[in-house]
């Protein structure tokens, strides 16, 4: 049986490698991206079974690339974890809804994390 694939996009090393380490060492294969261009490519050419993704990168609206990643037939149905250092308001809480499965807000409980990504890769 294939190894899950896990897209972590966030412009942050840390948490990049963090959850590389932490995925990779519960059998996820990890796909990291550090920027909006290069983790929608990512996505139609590999097709991960889930997408962890900051919201706020500066090379494009986090909510854009959400758009864009519903938006193509290849990535329309890949579960969405949305991980980032803003408040969930109202409007967040409608993007949430609409494209994500889940909205962890940053600092994270890593064990809360991958208990998340479990119970959707498990589904």
């Amino acid at each position: 049986m294939a190894r899950k694939k896990i897209l972590v996009i966030d412009e942050e090393p840390y948490i990049r490698d963090t959850l590389k380490v932490k995925l990779t060492s519960r059998g996820y294969q990890v796909l990291l991206s550090d920027n909006a261009e290069e983790a929608l490519q990512t996505a139609v050419k590999q097709i991960p079974d889930l997408i962890v993704m900051d919201i706020m990168l500066s090379s494009d609206d986090g909510y854009k690339v959400c758009q864009k990643l519903r938006g193509i037939p290849q990535t329309k149905d890949i579960p969405l974890f949305i991980l980032t250092a803003k408040a969930k308001d109202p409007k967040t809480a409608f993007d949430y809804n609409t494209w994500a499965q889940q909205y962890i807000t940053k600092p994270f409980s890593l064990d809360r994390l991958m208990k998340e990504i479990e119970k959707v890769l498990s589904e």
